[in-house]
């Protein structure tokens, strides 16, 4: 957190999905992976997720007697248990850091901060906008899936507006130090300034749309050339629609494909 370097290139990074065998359209896909992302989450803060754990003999730990033996042992014991078979429980410490995540430039040091309390909303980018959208209920449930989907095709394919002449991702892409000041500048403008930040800086994750250049999308052309347009897209192409302080960006490419862009720490 105290490295001055921008965050591209020199840290963040990506991850690009698999393609999409059923073909979905691009709204239906990231739709998918949104409600299952918030079911991931809710389980996570439930503590209903499985440890995760390196097996070094899966054909002997990696399977339900092996876990329901350890179920029987003290919860103090079932780490040595484990290790015993060499199984080894990982640090999932950080997973907590995943959603309702940014990190916040400072002068000196840069500030991680999780807001994790009553946060029901997701920060959309759009053409250098950003849109609020509640994605859960006043009770903290998921809304209807019809009601998701309505709201990501509207934003993915009926909104229209002009692209933002001021797009501010482009400064999270800047040196930290630079970056810290701009914003504290910006913050100290207006409570409406500030309360923005916070919006983004709060939401449960952040997603980007993207209108590319079908020719560069086109799936007849070479593997590796359209690859290396994908990996630009994620990893450092486009800082207008992208909010790189962010836990990660999930990036939606105008024919359907899908990534995410992390911040590391």
């Amino acid at each position: 957190l105290k490295t001055r370097l921008p965050l591209i290139l020199n840290f963040n990074f990506f991850l690009a999905f698999a393609e999409d065998q059923h073909q979905l359209p691009a709204g239906a896909r990231l739709t998918n992976y949104l409600i299952s992302s918030i079911r991931f989450m809710n389980s996570l803060r439930a503590n209903w997720l499985d440890p995760e754990v390196f097996h070094l003999d899966p054909k002997k730990t990696n399977n339900e007697q092996f876990r329901q033996t350890l179920q029987y042992l003290p919860k103090r014991l079932s780490f040595y248990g484990a290790f015993l078979k060499k199984a080894f429980p990982l640090d999932m410490s950080q997973y907590n850091r995943l959603f309702s995540s940014t990190r916040i430039p400072k002068g000196n040091c840069d500030e991680l901060v999780t807001n994790a309390e009553d946060v029901r909303h997701i920060v959309v980018l759009k053409r250098g906008h950003y849109y609020k959208v509640n994605i859960l209920d006043d009770d903290g449930r998921l809304l209807p899936a019809e009601t998701i989907a309505a709201m990501i095709k509207y934003l993915a394919e009926d909104l229209n507006e002009e692209a933002n002449p001021y797009p501010l991702g482009y400064f999270t892409a800047d040196r930290r130090d630079r970056w810290a000041t701009i914003r504290a500048n910006l913050e100290s403008l207006s409570e409406y300034n500030r309360r923005s930040f916070q919006l983004i800086d709060r939401s449960i994750m952040l997603i980007c749309l993207d209108e590319d250049d079908p020719k560069q999308l086109n799936r007849s052309m070479k593997k590796q050339q359209r690859a290396e347009y994908v990996a630009g897209q994620y990893l450092c192409y486009n800082a207008s629609n992208r909010w790189y302080d962010k836990s990660f960006n999930m990036i939606l490419l105008s024919d359907g494909t899908l990534g995410l862009h992390c911040e590391h720490s």
